[in-house]
């Protein structure tokens, strides 16, 4: 797992804008990690940039590749996994991870369940053990994010899944907005410890009429602007043993339109806030 004072921007938050533009911007803003997808490093390609300068340029900003996000076909379909049609999984295979891994670094791999239906805890568990496994000896954790709109829904179930795995580099990614918007309890959270790999931040009002899909795509708030209770949150995960890096996930139609330094600078500026308030991870503030 990656230093708890490790702060990674999801350059999907950036989108829209190219690879050098995003990498720059984060670099900017005082992120020390970014967390890519395999359609960034295909973005790079079409700029020009090969192996050696997509490396370089992260190295040049002050940043390290912390998260591969996110692996959606785990789980055979048989099993309940996606349909290879799926509009998140068409066209992204575990290859194409692995492609970006031997490239441009990474420290842990994320992978979520994309579709409804509850898969069997021992089936799930035994799928996560097998990428953990594969994962694993590249030197990687595999961090899995629950969804609440399907068969992984929340903490509960992915605790179920996690236990299962019995794999010790198989971890849970926990997201603000996805716990705020599923069925979880404060409560849960006491017991997680180092069961947690990362945490995503980014907010929300307390609820919404907007579809779920369309408001965690485009919708998201800057950490400490909505009604999660963040500083909360993070200390009682802390309290619990986490040490776990953050990551900062806003995913915002508004975010988009800035220039990508702006944007950077303002999820940056608002995620430092919250952490300090909740006394996390400390005083690693740059």
């Amino acid at each position: 797992m990656l230093p708890a004072d490790t702060l990674s921007l999801c350059l999907s938050c950036l989108a829209g804008q190219g690879y050098r533009e995003r990498v720059e911007a984060a670099g900017a803003a005082g992120f020390n990690g970014v967390i890519l997808r395999p359609t960034d490093w295909r973005q790079a390609q079409k700029e020009g940039f090969d192996a050696g300068s997509a490396r370089r340029l992260l190295e040049d900003c002050g940043l390290q590749l912390t998260e591969l996000e996110a692996l959606m076909d785990w789980l055979p379909e048989a099993d309940g996994g996606p349909p290879p049609d799926h509009p998140w999984v068409a066209g992204i295979e575990e290859r194409h991870f692995v492609e970006l891994h031997e490239t441009l670094g990474g420290a842990a791999l994320t992978c979520a369940l994309p579709v409804e239906g509850q898969p069997e805890v021992a089936t799930a568990g035994a799928a996560l053990a097998q990428l953990g496994q594969r994962w694993g000896a590249r030197g990687l954790d595999v961090n899995l994010e629950f969804l609440p709109w399907t068969g992984c829904p929340n903490v509960a179930v992915s605790r179920q899944w996690l236990e299962a795995s019995r794999q010790s580099n198989v971890r849970l990614l926990f997201d603000s907005w996805h716990f705020q918007r599923g069925d979880n309890s404060l409560e849960e959270l006491a017991g997680l410890g180092n069961m947690v790999g990362s945490i995503q931040l980014s907010d929300a009002p307390a609820s919404s009429e907007l579809p779920m899909l369309h408001e965690t795509m485009a919708q998201r708030q800057l950490p400490g602007e909505g009604d999660i209770p963040l500083v909360e949150l993070l200390q009682l995960l802390r309290d619990g043993g986490c040490v776990a890096p953050v990551s900062v996930e806003v995913l915002s139609e508004a975010m988009r339109e800035l220039p990508p330094v702006e944007a950077a600078k303002r999820c940056a500026d608002a995620t430092w806030e919250v952490l300090a308030k909740a006394g996390y991870p400390g005083d690693a503030q740059p």
